[in-house]
């Protein structure tokens, strides 16, 4: 094997590890949102009994309104993601789920942000600003995942940019519909310069905040993107494999 096909072959395998790290943290966010808002379950309970330290000393120390909502949700998610994460890599060294792995991610990308939002109703910010089109964002959901469907099969018709361009719209759409972002002028307002220094803990709070009000639209499009890519470096590298 030459240079150039093994660094290709570790490319892709790169895009792999990325695709199953978002797959796995895009899952974990929607399990923790789901129970946050639910209440205090035994899974929840479980795992907020290992994170409510760090996540009290983390918000005296950089100054977080409502840890246990803000930063808690985005501590608990990242560790379950990169828990799921361990797990898929061990899976993945079977043939069979390899090519499940390859498969799912991207649809449920696409799907599970959109679901999540219309049958799952009281887990956003604005939930009844979807009601009565929930019809035409499905359908609208439908046809983004026609489109994947088509991508995987390689007989999507355009560019892989228009591709990516189109799901950014999806992503957006869905984020404005439920109000899964926020504005950054609004949480500098929040987060006020004198209370941290040398605006350490300022931009903490920033990140924070503002990963918690994107967290769904932004890991979501990542998730999709990113499957996108590796599919499509796995059929760019396909026939220099074969021969």
């Amino acid at each position: 094997m030459t240079g150039a096909a093994e660094s290709a072959r570790a490319v892709v395998r790169l895009a792999f590890w990325a695709q199953l790290f978002l797959f796995s943290l895009n899952l974990a966010w929607m399990v923790i949102w789901c129970e946050r808002v639910r209440g205090p379950t035994w899974f929840y309970r479980l795992f907020w009994s290992h994170a409510h330290w760090p996540v009290r000393i983390l918000g005296w120390r950089f100054w977080m309104p409502e840890p246990p909502t803000v930063l808690g949700q985005v501590l608990l998610s990242f560790s379950l993601g990169m828990s799921l994460f361990l797990i898929l890599l061990l899976v993945a060294h079977l043939q069979a789920a390899r090519a499940v792995l390859r498969a799912v991610p991207q649809s449920v990308a696409i799907v599970g942000y959109p679901l999540f939002a219309i049958y799952l109703n009281g887990f956003y910010f604005d939930s009844p600003r979807i009601a009565g089109r929930e019809f035409w964002l499905t359908l609208e959901t439908v046809a983004v995942l026609a489109g994947g469907v088509l991508y995987y099969l390689r007989k999507w018709p355009v560019r892989w940019t228009v591709g990516a361009l189109l799901l950014m719209l999806h992503f957006s759409l869905w984020a404005w519909e439920t109000r899964s972002y926020a504005s950054l002028l609004a949480e500098i307002g929040a987060y006020p310069p004198w209370k941290g220094l040398l605006g350490l803990q300022v931009g903490f709070g920033i990140c924070i905040s503002m990963f918690f009000h994107y967290g769904f639209p932004a890991i979501g499009f990542l998730s999709a993107l990113v499957s996108g890519l590796y599919l499509k470096l796995a059929f760019d590298s396909a026939p220099r494999a074969t021969h």
